[in-house]
């Protein structure tokens, strides 16, 4: 794992992108495991929508579902 992160750090490429390419896992089993609600153990309030209409509507600009690598400062 580290290695797939040292990669994508010098790359630019995102972690998830490496892991599919190497054949560690398939999108779908990908996409599965980092499910939010999964991550959290909380379940998922199926009741909450994202149509511009709905007042609980989440804006998701910029929210790609992916974590920016950032290198550690140096000292």
């Amino acid at each position: 794992m580290a290695q797939l992160a040292k990669q994508a750090l010098a790359t630019d490429e995102r972690i998830s992108e490496l892991v599919i390419a190497r054949g560690l896992l398939e999108r779908e089993q990908l996409d599965e495991i980092l499910q939010p609600e999964r991550l959290s153990g909380l379940s998922a309030d199926h009741s909450v929508t994202n149509d511009a209409d709905s007042a609980e509507a989440v804006p998701r600009d910029g929210m790609t579902g992916e974590f920016e690598v950032v290198p550690e400062p140096k000292m």
